[in-house]
């Protein structure tokens, strides 16, 4: 990975020696920042990967910057008439000449983020891949724009304005899917994933040229060639992915996700030795381990390549609980509070193995392995009554319920409009129906009139998000939570973070593919159960449930009570963080602890409560309050 930054001035005064050394010095990497300057009033560094050649610019008065993995650099080389091989960004370099910068974010599938300055026409367009895997920020101010990949490197000059926006604050606590331009800090945007922002005689344009049109219906006459086509594609996302020269290790659940990308990995390898990373909960605290565990020695079994590596307590090097530390290291709040710590102690053994380079199975979940939506008046509307019964049938063992009761809940799920389906969110949840899973203060959000954002957000019913399958999944391929982090990641960890399912290729066949190919009479998963067969033990593909991160859920936060209490003291002490946060609801939950994890409530104790800690550190720290 490279980070880069960039600064134009507007008012063509020089860019002076103080920023140019700020801007260098607030870009990380292992070799040697590299520096252009084509004219005084703009200034450009890329800190390149160690023993990454020099890159090239077309002439004196271009700079082309990129963050780049690509997934099929040879179709692009052919693509662009190269015969050769070469590096993904000189394939950047070549597509930008030949096809422009947004063309060739576009046409380059892959992770990428790219600035490039034509001096002649003083234009700089900044770009992002469809899913918006590698970030990039930018702030226009009367005088200058200012462009990165890491907030750590926007947040180094003293021209970025650092107001919070308070509508992205309560998004973020109350698990909204956010709009992916808007960051926390008000004034610093994102380029948004497939997307371009072009900045040129005084104007900013914003484009965005990927989205659901993009998503191409997928229809075959057989049920088999869904599943050997999404299979050869797995293939070729995995075998993408693989470092040529080795150092590759992936991690290792009980669910579908990870164990089909380690798998295939492992298959891929053709006997070639696969570290394999398991982490489980600590033996004290282990509850519902025990299938988790099986089930992964069961796929490590029938890979004989694979060497097993569990981590089953913390390791001693672990950073432990601590979130005014996370918020300064981070500059945003840790959402992943619970499951953040306990992961740690993974990503330890992983960089002590000496891997370059970490596969994992984050967002199969949204393409090969989607659950499907339920829908039983759908399937009755298209004659199939027995798949109307499974669904129904599978809901009331879920819930707990009686067949009428289920069927009345489908039939009102199915039919009755949103207004109605709020009005009983309402009547069930409260005036304000976010409060339910998550710290946030009344008062704070009836000043925000949050009720009315939520509803241009789709997210007036929490959980229940407009649109169909296909909106909704996208959405959450280009959602931004994990991207703020990575300028933190890349400092902390000497290995990359891949998921095969990011897949271009692969996502959009999954995305455009009919919903009976996700689900069928009230079997979920359907796609992965099938694709996986030939390489996944039928257990786990048997089994209903995920995979469970940080399954030790309750034994985590009881162990942190007392820190936690003096916590949200500090943050009652914060003018901003206690208008943010209820705080009297938080010490009420500490204050009444559970006895055990089954009388606990995980949304409240463990995510909502963890959540809202963190948020208030955030906000301690950007208040600069040190008590």
């Amino acid at each position: 990975m490279t980070e880069f930054a960039g600064l134009v001035r507007l008012d063509d005064l020089r860019v002076d020696p103080a920023s140019i050394d700020r801007l260098t010095r607030a870009v990380h990497g292992a070799g040697r920042p590299v520096r252009w300057q084509p004219d005084p009033s703009c200034f450009f560094v890329e800190a390149r990967v160690e023993g990454e050649p020099l890159p090239s610019q077309p002439d004196d008065d271009t700079a082309i910057l990129a963050d780049v993995w690509l997934e099929a650099p040879g179709d692009a080389a052919r693509a662009l008439g190269l015969n050769r091989a070469i590096a993904d960004r000189a394939l950047v370099t070549a597509a930008c000449a030949s096809w422009g910068a947004e063309a060739a974010a576009d046409r380059l599938p892959g992770a990428l983020a790219l600035a490039h300055w034509d001096g002649r026409a003083r234009r700089l367009t900044l770009a992002r891949d469809a899913f918006g895997d590698r970030p990039l920020y930018y702030v226009e101010t009367p005088a200058l724009i200012l462009f990165a990949t890491t907030l750590q490197a926007m947040l180094a000059m003293p021209e970025t304005p650092r107001e919070l926006d308070e509508t992205v604050i309560a998004d973020t606590l109350a698990r909204a899917l956010r709009d992916p331009e808007r960051t926390i800090y008000r004034h610093i945007r994102r380029v948004p994933p497939g997307g371009s922002v072009t900045f040129e005689r005084g104007r900013c344009k914003v484009g965005r040229w990927y989205g659901r049109e993009r998503i191409a219906r997928v229809r075959f006459r057989r049920d088999e060639d869904y599943v050997e086509a999404a299979r050869a594609l797995l293939d070729a996302a995995v075998a993408a992915r693989l470092p040529r020269d080795g150092g590759c290790a992936t991690t290792l659940s009980g669910g579908f996700d990870s164990a089909g990308v380690t798998a295939t990995a492992a298959q891929l390898l053709n006997g070639e030795r696969l570290p394999v990373f398991t982490r489980l909960a600590d033996a004290e605290h282990c509850r519902i381990e025990g299938d988790e565990a099986r089930l992964a020695a069961l796929l490590v079994q029938r890979h004989p390549n694979i060497d097993w590596h569990v981590i089953d307590r913390d390791d001693p090097a672990a950073s432990g609980f601590d979130p005014d530390r996370d918020a300064r290291a981070r500059l945003v709040p840790r959402m992943a509070a619970l499951n953040g710590p306990w992961f740690e102690s993974l990503y330890l053994a992983v960089g002590r193995h000496g891997a370059t380079r970490l596969l994992n199975g984050g967002t199969g979940n949204m393409t090969l392995s989607y659950e499907g939506r339920a829908d039983a008046i759908g399937a009755l509307r298209h004659g199939r009554i027995g798949d109307a019964c499974r669904e129904i049938g599978g809901a009331a063992r879920r819930g707990g319920r009686s067949l009428p009761r289920a069927a009345a809940a489908a039939l009102f799920q199915g039919i009755a409009p949103r207004s109605l389906r709020r009005w009983r969110t309402r009547l069930r949840d409260g005036r304000l129906a976010w409060l339910r899973h998550s710290m946030l203060a009344p008062d704070f959000l009836d000043a925000l009139d949050y009720a009315d954002h939520a509803r241009t957000l789709g997210h007036d019913i929490p959980f229940e998000p407009e649109g169909d399958s296909i909106d909704y999944r996208l959405r959450m391929l280009q959602s931004q939570g994990t991207a703020d982090m990575q300028g933190f990641v890349r400092r902390r960890w000497r290995f990359d973070l891949l998921d095969p399912y990011r897949d271009r290729r692969l996502a959009e066949f999954c995305l455009g593919i009919p919903d009976e190919q996700h689900r069928q009479g009230g079997e979920g998963r359907r796609l992965a159960r099938r694709v996986l067969a030939d390489r996944v033990p039928a257990e786990t593909l048997a089994r209903q449930g995920r995979g469970r991160q940080a399954s030790d859920w309750f034994a985590l936060p009881s162990g942190r009570r007392e820190e936690m209490a003096e916590a949200v003291d500090r943050i009652a002490r914060s003018p901003l963080a206690s208008r943010v946060l209820d705080v009297p609801r938080m010490r009420v939950l500490l204050d009444t602890w559970p006895r055990d994890g089954e009388t606990a409530s995980q949304a409240r104790h463990g995510s909502a409560l963890q959540r809202g800690i963190a948020m208030g550190a955030f906000l301690r720290w950007h208040e600069g309050r040190n008590d």
